[in-house]
């Protein structure tokens, strides 16, 4: 399975900005992607404690009340479910070096 179908990074981190601005800067669908995104990533590659940092970013958005009601939302489930299944597929060396991808274009 081709990385980009997997982790496709790009779009997040044109969306990274944007989730700090907003009242409610994500929906439960995007969060569930992001919180597996970060997950996977935090998994692959161990020694790079930013995909835990981004996660834990993203949890401050909201209230603690909120996320919770989210991430038993369906919407939330699905999207997790789908990333992780995605993901458990794929070549680990391969995810590896997606994520490590990733922390490159942040820092453009």
């Amino acid at each position: 399975m081709r990385i980009h179908r997997i982790l496709p990074f790009g779009a997040m981190v044109l969306l990274l900005p944007q989730f700090a601005l907003a009242e409610r800067p994500f929906d439960n669908r995007t969060l569930g992607y992001l919180e597996g995104m970060f997950d996977t990533c935090s998994k692959a590659v161990p020694e790079r404690t930013e995909f835990k940092q981004l996660s834990n970013m993203l949890e401050h958005q909201l209230p603690k009340k909120e996320l919770e009601e989210i991430r038993n939302s369906q919407e939330y489930k699905g999207a997790r479910e789908s990333f992780n299944d995605g993901a458990a597929k794929a070549n680990k060396d391969e995810v590896a070096k997606a994520c490590l991808q990733f922390l490159e274009s942040t820092k453009e």
